[in-house]
């Protein structure tokens, strides 16, 4: 009896190895296992197949996010720059320069951070609005 024989994977389990090491490829489960009786057939994905997938679904996800908030991305950007630039001229020995930049990451951090909550409290707003003006368009209808 083989290991994997006694402890089968559980069923929220996304990733199982194959048993013979002769295959290379992972067993990655797309959509999971549904327990309505019905019968689920897992697809193999390869290491590069399954990147790409998860590139795809971050790229689905980020690029709006960025299209409705730019000045958390742009306020990331600088976050980093500032950063990069303190610690050149912390390596390079012009520590006023890099106290400086170190000022201004701290800035970048707080606009960011403002941008942030701003974005969430707009969204919040604006879904308020449209959930009210939807509710008075029915009261109209009725």
């Amino acid at each position: 009896m083989d290991k994997n024989d006694r402890n089968p994977p559980s069923k929220t389990s996304a990733v199982q190895k194959p048993s013979s090491s002769a295959s290379q490829m992972e067993l990655h489960y797309i959509n999971p296992p549904n327990n309505s009786g019905g019968s689920f057939k897992p697809q193999l994905l390869s290491p590069e197949e399954l990147a790409m997938e998860e590139l795809g679904y971050f790229r689905s996800k980020f690029w709006p996010a960025c299209k409705q908030n730019p000045v958390v991305p742009i306020g990331f950007g600088m976050t980093i720059g500032a950063i990069s630039m303190g610690l050149y001229y912390l390596a390079t020995d012009q520590r006023y320069k890099s106290h400086m930049m170190m000022r201004y990451r701290v800035g970048f951090q707080f606009v960011t951070l403002v941008g942030l909550v701003g974005g969430f409290y707009y969204r919040d707003y604006k879904n308020k609005l449209i959930a009210k003006f939807d509710a008075s368009a029915e009261m109209d209808d009725d």
